[in-house]
């Protein structure tokens, strides 16, 4: 194997990684909403974070993982923070 075949393998390799990382984390993100969507919100639609927190590390999530998937699920326009603490889906 000469360098250039070499050079383009680990191409390869680094695209894969990537898109298996990308994939991993839809994976999640769906996963956290299926879960949001399994919830029963007050009559204005909103449910608490803690709540979310609770349920999404009972089904093997961590803490900082919820938080940044809450984050990645509101840019997304899926969730809105109504208030401190509270959110609904859109």
């Amino acid at each position: 194997m000469d360098a250039d075949e070499f050079d383009e393998l680990m191409r390869v390799q680094r695209n894969m990684a990537g898109r298996l990382r990308t994939e991993n984390e839809l994976d999640r993100k769906v996963s956290l909403l299926s879960i949001i969507q399994g919830m029963n919100p007050d009559k204005k639609g909103r449910i608490l974070t803690e709540q979310i927190m609770v349920e999404a590390t009972g089904q093997g999530f961590t803490d900082a993982e919820v938080d940044g998937l809450l984050d990645d699920l509101e840019q997304d326009g899926y969730l809105k923070r109504v208030e401190m603490g509270i959110m609904m889906l859109v």
